[in-house]
């Protein structure tokens, strides 16, 4: 149990910062960072989370999936090294997530939006060697 005092300290200076949590400033780069690449107009993932509008309606659903860790999904087991495309979260962008969440969903200062990643459609990792066509047979009977 805290004494008073303490608890009154962590109650103004502590709790109004994870109330202070805005989509623009904190949101956003974690999701630029790990998300956005699946999560994008024509791609793999079911919808955008790129713009406020995108994003905020997926709250509750994106701090579920963060938490159980199904979010960014990264099956290579971590006891055989470190992979630098993993997309895991790290437990501070995790909680800033639960609290953006949690809270008041604030969008914050457009000002402190990075820029949006780009995405090209189609082919994405690099000119292949060789492209090899495999023609086309009819079935008898087809």
């Amino acid at each position: 149990m805290l004494p008073k005092r303490l608890l009154l300290a962590y109650t103004f200076f502590v709790l109004p910062a994870a109330a202070a949590v805005t989509f623009t400033h904190d949101v956003a780069p974690i999701l630029y960072q790990h998300c956005v690449a699946c999560h994008h107009p024509n791609d793999v993932a079911p919808m955008p989370l790129i713009t406020y509008d995108q994003v905020k309606p997926w709250a509750a659903s994106i701090k579920e999936a963060v938490l159980l860790r199904k979010m960014p999904p990264w099956k290579a087991d971590p006891h055989y090294g470190k992979w630098s495309n993993d997309p895991s979260l790290s437990p501070a962008e995790i909680e800033t997530l639960k609290a953006w969440a949690d809270g008041a969903k604030l969008e914050g200062n457009p000002k402190d939006l990075p820029a949006a990643p780009v995405f090209e459609d189609g082919w994405r990792i690099g000119k292949p060697d060789k492209i090899v066509s495999i023609p086309e047979h009819k079935l008898e009977g087809s």
